[in-house]
C-alpha cells in the first residue's frame, strides 16, 4: 500500500508531514473517490433501455457503495481528529 493511501487510511496528523502536504494527501484521495463514483454512474447510465439493463444497476450499486464507505470514512475521521483535540 502507498505512503499517501496509509496515511489518509490511518486518519491521524503526523507532526513530521507539513500541513499543506497533508491537505493535499486528503484531497487527493476524495477527487479520486469521486472520480471513481462518476465514471461508474455515467457507465451506469450507457446501459439504461438495453438489453444489459442489470448491467447499469449493478454499476449504480458499487457507485453508490463507494460514496457510502467515503462519507462513513471521513465521518469517522473527523470524529477521530475531533476526539485527539487537534
Amino acid at each position: 500500500m502507498s505512503e499517501s493511501l496509509k496515511y489518509v487510511l490511518d486518519c491521524r496528523f503526523k507532526p513530521e508531514r507539513p500541513l499543506d502536504e497533508t491537505i493535499g494527501h486528503i484531497v487527493t484521495h476524495v477527487f479520486l473517490v469521486f472520480g471513481v463514483w462518476f465514471a461508474l454512474l455515467m457507465t451506469g447510465l450507457l446501459f439504461v433501455g438495453t438489453r444489459f439493463e442489470w448491467a447499469a444497476y449493478v454499476l449504480h450499486g458499487i457507485a453508490w457503495t463507494i460514496m457510502a464507505l467515503e462519507i462513513s470514512m471521513m465521518v469517522w475521521g473527523s470524529i477521530k481528529l475531533w476526539e485527539s483535540g487537534e
